[in-house]
């Protein structure tokens, strides 16, 4: 059974009990920034709900705390300190980018028992809560290594809420589909606001760390680095994009059609904007523009985008702010706009979508490959 890091919590996150080692209620905060309920729970929950069915067991979060003796761990105690902190920077930095929503009544449920993290949205449509932010527990080093810990990690699952909040239909009660071309869009803004909130301090570009999930991969290293996808497994140009056939259903063995894999392409596009010079060798975007023109970006999508949508979007959210900005010139302007073309080209991406032509030829070549291949064994 994994441990418990609400243990020696009475000091710090106003355990009800003064016995540290048995505590028989799930330890429980309430933060506030500005008019947002953040409410945080660090619970042995996991054995309630099967995390990896969470469509189907909505009702058991954000679930029942298990409380049994257990001895006391520094190591896991800092680990919960680490994890309140980053909730409350995370929503925080989404107040300030969103400026008027922000992101609303959540609850993050720490130490799941579970090897994963994700997010969940609202349990009903009428729920009080906008949504969940769940973090389990991986073995690193033959010890457990709580995901809320990881500061990149707590960022990319709260904005995967925050991609919910900002493209929701108002009568479908549906944000961005999580599977195939657009699952993988929810995937990558996730990743992009994570490594933006990450370095948004650093006003040096160049000093960006690009990688997701220090010490939660193999041997303890990253999960994703957009600047260089393929270095973990994921995909970073139109011309390697992992197609599925018609009809296919979205399940995890086949990563809801690919959305892991397949957002390594947007990031990457995402990677270029962000660390585009101009010919005197200077970035053309300061920070703050970049966290505009993404957030701006968000906010035009809808259900379902394309990759070739979150670009025009982009573009679109990036005209609006610099013909706004009285103190550019024209020939800036365009060269900040020629930076946008260039980032998504680079990668495959286009306004015109040779894309969505090449999808439905080599869907139609896939399809007919596997039909050859069936007719074949019939044959054998």
């Amino acid at each position: 059974m994994q441990i418990d890091c609400s243990i020696d919590s009475k000091k710090d996150f106003n355990c009800p009990y003064k016995d540290n080692f048995n505590c028989p209620y799930d330890t429980q905060e309430e933060i506030r920034v500005d008019d947002q309920q953040l409410v945080i729970i660090f619970t042995l929950a996991g054995n309630t709900i099967d995390i990896k069915d969470t469509e189907h067991s909505k009702q058991y979060l954000p679930g029942k705390p298990v409380s049994y003796p257990i001895k006391n761990s520094s190591q896991c105690q800092q680990q919960c300190v680490q994890a309140r902190s980053y909730v409350t920077e995370v929503a925080e930095f989404i107040q300030n980018i969103s400026r008027d929503t922000g992101l609303g009544d959540h609850v993050a449920s720490i130490n799941w028992q579970s090897d994963n993290a994700l997010w969940v949205k609202p349990l009903t449509d009428n729920s009080p809560m906008q949504g969940q932010a769940i973090f389990g527990q991986v073995t690193v080093n033959q010890q457990l290594l709580s995901y809320a810990s990881i500061r990149n990690i707590v960022a990319h699952e709260f904005f995967h809420g925050l991609n919910y909040i900002t493209t929701v239909n108002s009568s479908t009660k549906r944000g961005i589909e999580y599977k195939g071309e657009s699952g993988a869009v929810d995937e990558s803004y996730a990743d992009i606001f994570a490594i933006l909130f990450s370095n948004y301090a650093q006003s040096d570009i160049g000093q960006w760390d690009w990688e997701i999930g220090k010490g939660i991969g193999k041997e303890g290293k990253p999960i994703r680095d957009i600047s260089n996808p393929s270095k973990y497994g994921q995909l970073k140009h139109m011309n390697d994009y992992r197609y599925y056939l018609p009809g296919e259903k979205a399940i995890q063995d086949n990563d809801y059609l690919g959305v892991h894999d397949n957002c390594g392409i947007l990031s990457k596009a995402a990677y270029n904007l962000i660390t585009s010079k101009n010919s005197s060798g200077q970035y053309v975007f300061d920070v703050q523009t970049i966290v505009q023109i993404f957030y701006q970006s968000l906010n035009q999508l809808a259900e379902t985008p394309l990759f070739n949508d979150c670009y025009v979007a982009v573009k679109q959210s990036a005209y609006t702010q610099f013909y706004q900005d009285k103190s550019l010139t024209k020939e800036q302007i365009k060269e900040k706009i020629k930076a946008i073309d260039k980032a998504y080209n680079q990668v495959g991406i286009y306004e015109v979508t040779p894309t969505r032509l090449k999808k439905i030829f080599l869907t139609i070549k896939q399809t007919r490959t596997r039909f050859v291949n069936w007719l074949k064994k019939l044959r054998d």
